[in-house]
């Protein structure tokens, strides 16, 4: 049985509690992204990389270097690739059990899809040409792709990206404070990336605006993707017990 995606209204995204605002902000955090990404200036010169050179330094060599310095040190480890993926298929397999199939597969999808953002993206800006593209897929750890100014931040996209998915899969009472840890979390993973040499500040920015849209966008398409998981499942629960009803009277 066909699931009838009529029944989901055009404007849901507008019309259940809360989601409207999740929808609003993934737009907004989106644009500001496409915004960011034609005014900023490549190179560590801009107002945004000076003052997150200076706060970077400030926090690794300051009063509090003891604690921080470790911790900025290990934190960029956060968004790697290989450990991104890792994190992505175990949100991808709590949701499978949960039987949220539909829910389980946009994870992939939207990792995905930031990943050909992020690759296009710095294909248009020049800081990546297409030709090492494949080079980038195959061996992404490689010395072309530590160049100056790899806009936007793949390790931090990718960071806020899933730990805005993890905060979305939360509890509503424990959602706040989750907030809050991601946002943490990836400019930790932005500092520990600027302390390195391999971005700037604006790298990072743009990192987090890109995987905070998607991460949010990810949360506002789920009562539509709920709608029509409970349509799957009734249609097969409805075709099992016409099958088994039909078996009977033979």
């Amino acid at each position: 049985m066909l699931v009838d995606i009529r029944t989901i209204p055009r404007n849901w995204i507008f019309k259940r509690s809360g989601h409207a605002t999740l929808g609003t902000c993934a737009l907004l955090l989106l644009g500001a992204f496409a915004l960011f990404s034609v005014v900023s200036e490549p190179g560590g010169n801009t107002s945004v990389d000076r003052i997150a050179y200076q706060v970077t330094d400030w926090l690794v060599t300051g009063p509090v270097h003891r604690v921080m310095h470790p911790v900025i040190d290990n934190a960029g480890d956060v968004g790697a690739p290989g450990a991104c993926i890792y994190l992505a298929l175990i949100l991808a397999t709590v949701l499978v059990v949960q039987r949220r199939w539909l829910a389980a597969g946009l994870v992939l999808v939207v990792l995905i899809l930031l990943s050909a953002i992020e690759l296009v993206v710095r294909a248009q800006l020049g800081t990546m040409s297409l030709g090492e593209l494949p080079r980038f897929v195959v061996a992404p750890r490689t010395e072309h792709f530590f160049a100056i100014g790899p806009y936007p931040s793949g390790h931090v996209a990718r960071t806020m990206l899933l730990a805005s998915i993890e905060v979305a899969m939360l509890p509503r009472a424990l959602r706040r404070i989750g907030a809050v840890a991601a946002i943490v979390t990836a400019g930790l993973c932005g500092l520990s990336r600027i302390h390195g040499g391999q971005h700037t500040g604006s790298d990072v920015v743009g990192g987090i605006l890109l995987g905070a849209g998607l991460g949010l966008l990810w949360a506002a398409v789920l009562p539509a993707v709920g709608m029509l998981e409970r349509q799957m499942w009734s249609a097969r629960w409805l075709s099992t017990l016409a099958s088994t009803k039909s078996a009977s009277h033979r």
